[in-house]
């Protein structure tokens, strides 16, 4: 894998640069094909996952980070990228270079590269890729009707109407 123990980073930086379209072959672990792919430093990287849930906790968290010079990887939910770009930008600055790389190894995979002031302006503004598509698919699979249920012959249990509940002794065995 490029950029880690090795003069990758500078190719990559290079190809980024250029405008060269850059893909990594997938390896065992996502935070190293991100590094590889988000075009910064990977000299010195902190993988540090998941922040808190709750909005005060993760912003303590992230001002405990704000000093660290190093490339920091983040995991987080696509459902909550914006409100943590948005709260990486007020601790870390909104010029600090940063990747918001998604779907990797994937047919659609994308990568933006920025500062966290553009990236957060980025997700605020651009849904993310597929929501149409999800949607469409919600509103098709909420449209049919429940299977309704009627009681089962023994034990209070519901079987899907239509289907025979299996009679006996209620336990399986005829």
């Amino acid at each position: 894998m490029p950029t880690v123990s090795d003069p990758g980073f500078r190719l990559a930086r290079a190809a980024i640069d250029a405008g060269v379209p850059l893909s990594v072959l997938p390896g065992p672990s996502a935070p190293l094909v991100a590094l590889a792919l988000s075009g910064l430093p990977s000299d010195r990287f902190a993988f540090e996952g998941f922040l808190p849930r709750k909005d005060g906790d993760a912003t303590r968290y992230l001002q405990d980070l704000a000093t660290d010079p190093h490339t920091l990887i983040f995991f987080e939910s696509p459902r909550r990228a914006a409100a943590t770009l948005t709260r990486m930008a007020e601790v870390f600055g909104a010029d600090r270079a940063a990747a918001l790389c998604r779907e990797l190894t994937k047919d659609y995979e994308e990568v933006r590269r920025g500062t966290l002031g553009q990236l957060a302006e980025g997700c605020r503004r651009r849904p993310r890729r597929g929501d149409d598509r999800r949607r469409r698919i919600r509103a098709k699979r909420t449209r049919r009707r429940p299977r309704r249920c009627r009681p089962r012959a023994r034990g209070g249990r519901h079987a899907p109407q239509g289907r025979r509940s299996r009679g006996g002794r209620g336990d399986g065995r005829a």
